[in-house]
């Protein structure tokens, strides 16, 4: 509905729009690949909103024949979005093997592809944007404990963690999947934008 309104309100059809959804649309896919032409998996209000989201905004630019990029957008992290009370709590991570893989992307490299998405250049296209480098659940809070210098947290299994997982954190312990973010890479190409690896990012983001 607010979809709708915002975009019943325009007076006139912007140059494009860039809409800024989340992964999370895929749902569950076992801890494969999955690219742009991958299904979604539906099984929650949350991914049916998405799915409308991404639906509406492409119905608009169809019948005003104006590019329209649907970002799929992996889990943010930045200065006020790292896991340090997990770190200094020490909190259980579930063993690696049990794992589900989890997108990144550091709040900095996103702004700069956005940036760019902004420019001249012409795309009608869903998007895929992580870094490129899954990893498994708890990885980024055991890398930001070696920055910290902090002790490890202990592995602990996936049931157990489960039973006490919040909404959200069941959300991701249910969305196993990896982003496959070639395209992404190809429309980088001319660009000078490079994706950061996670210890640079951490590293950077804990000298701010």
């Amino acid at each position: 509905v607010i979809i709708t309104d915002f975009l019943k309100k325009l007076t006139q059809a912007p140059k494009k729009i860039i809409y800024i959804g989340s992964s999370g649309i895929y749902g569950h896919h076992h801890g494969q690949w999955v690219d742009e032409q991958s299904p979604c998996h539906i099984e929650s209000l949350r991914q049916t909103q998405r799915q409308s989201a991404e639906s509406q905004f492409d119905d608009y630019c169809q019948r005003h024949h104006i590019p329209c990029a649907r970002l799929r957008v992996a889990g943010i992290y930045g200065q006020e979005r790292l896991p340090l009370d997990a770190v200094y709590a020490q909190a259980p991570v579930i063993h690696p093997h049990e794992a589900p893989f989890i997108n990144h992307i550091y709040v900095k490299d996103l702004v700069n592809i956005l940036a760019y998405l902004g420019t001249d250049i012409i795309y009608h296209v869903i998007l895929n944007i992580a870094d490129g480098t899954p990893t498994p659940m708890g990885a980024l809070q055991q890398q930001l404990a070696k920055i910290l210098k902090c002790p490890l947290a202990e592995n602990d299994y996936f049931e157990k963690i489960w039973s006490t997982a919040s909404p959200m954190k069941k959300e991701f312990m249910s969305q196993n999947k990896k982003l496959n973010i070639q395209r992404l890479l190809q429309i980088l190409k001319p660009s000078t934008i490079s994706l950061t690896p996670m210890n640079a990012a951490l590293t950077e983001i804990l000298k701010l």
